[in-house]
């Protein structure tokens, strides 16, 4: 397929011969989406423009794909689950849609039982990113979302760059910048399952957080944690992630750098290890998924079919007193830097 001129920048140039060419798929409302693949350090990952998506993720001498994607492209221009999307400007729950930014009411796009959800229908992982910058192990794509943008206030210009790293290591940094102040919260949300079968039975959940965002039926928390001890959702020792149905924020206080989230392993003995610098991890077992197009390799997503890892700040937290901050102001730069490594 040929190059998407458009989201390829002219100075864009290939840096290893080895390296696959960026193909083109024209999607049925037009949008040009652009697929590239990075290879090194005993993986492979596959990238769309659209949503800055990881699509699909294998490792050496491992043959199923170790997330969950969409065996046809365009089936992401629904992407229903958000599979392998980046998700925002806010990533989760905003209590219906309202929030005050330095003393102005701001009414935000609703689509999740009256609430704002990963920044509204028209969020980050509805967008066709720009790549601006591509090697083997490495690619770089760009987003600007315009001042008032399903009710934000402020043009945010957002990159995010996934890196291929040794030891089987995928690196993914999200940062953003705004010319008002506003709310920012980009999380990644790809699912994972180690061994190819229909569901997580099997899987066993490490959480290595000692307390939750406990919310109500709509995803709203009442303000205040929860310890997970004496708990469902205590996985300080490893189980099954299929017992429980999971859709929870687990809190962190994180540290200058990286801080160790979570870790999921498969019988067969292959685990990924989640790693990153948000004060919050929303941990997601699609308990009751039922996707109705086929993911890749012609496998049915249904329910506990992956495990999504979603670094992020906790949900609702612009209307929570004493939750992280949300907001991002001129001359600032958000930054979000999630790690997954995999044995």
């Amino acid at each position: 397929m040929p190059t998407n001129k458009r989201l390829l920048p002219k100075a864009l140039r290939k840096t290893s011969a080895r390296m696959a060419e960026p193909t083109q798929h024209i999607m049925a409302d037009g949008r040009d989406v652009v697929t590239v693949t990075l290879e090194g350090h005993g993986l492979s990952a596959e990238i769309l423009s659209l949503g800055a998506t990881l699509r699909d993720l294998r490792l050496d001498g491992h043959t199923p794909p170790l997330v969950l994607g969409h065996e046809d492209l365009s089936d992401y221009a629904q992407n229903p689950g958000f599979l392998g999307a980046i998700v925002g400007r806010y990533a989760n729950r905003i209590h219906k849609g309202r929030v005050e930014i330095d003393g102005v009411a701001y009414q935000l796009a609703t689509q999740d039982r009256g609430n704002a959800l990963h920044g509204g229908p028209d969020g980050t992982f509805a967008q066709n990113w720009t790549i601006t910058e591509l090697s083997e192990t490495q690619v770089t794509l760009s987003v600007t979302l315009p001042d008032g943008h399903m009710g934000y206030p402020g043009a945010l210009k957002i990159t995010a760059t996934y890196r291929l790293m040794p030891d089987a290591t995928l690196d993914l940094v999200i940062s953003a910048q705004t010319d008002k102040t506003t709310l920012c919260n980009l999380a990644p949300h790809s699912y994972f399952n180690l061994d190819g079968t229909d569901d997580l039975r099997d899987h066993r959940l490490e959480v290595f957080a000692d307390q939750i965002v406990p919310v109500d039926a709509f995803g709203i928390p009442p303000g205040h944690l929860s310890p997970v001890k004496d708990s469902e959702f205590d996985f300080r020792q490893p189980r099954s992630a299929q017992g429980t149905d999971l859709d929870i924020n687990y809190c962190f206080t994180p540290p200058d750098g990286l801080h160790r989230n979570a870790r999921l392993t498969a019988p067969n003995g292959r685990s990924v290890t989640v790693y990153s610098n948000q004060p919050g991890l929303q941990v997601f077992n699609a308990a009751e998924m039922d996707t109705e197009v086929p993911g890749l390799t012609g496998r049915r997503n249904g329910p506990f079919c992956g495990i999504a890892f979603e670094p992020q700040i906790w949900p609702d937290a612009p209307n929570q007193p004493g939750f992280p901050d949300a907001t991002l102001r001129p001359g600032e730069t958000y930054l979000s830097h999630s790690r997954f490594v995999f044995t």
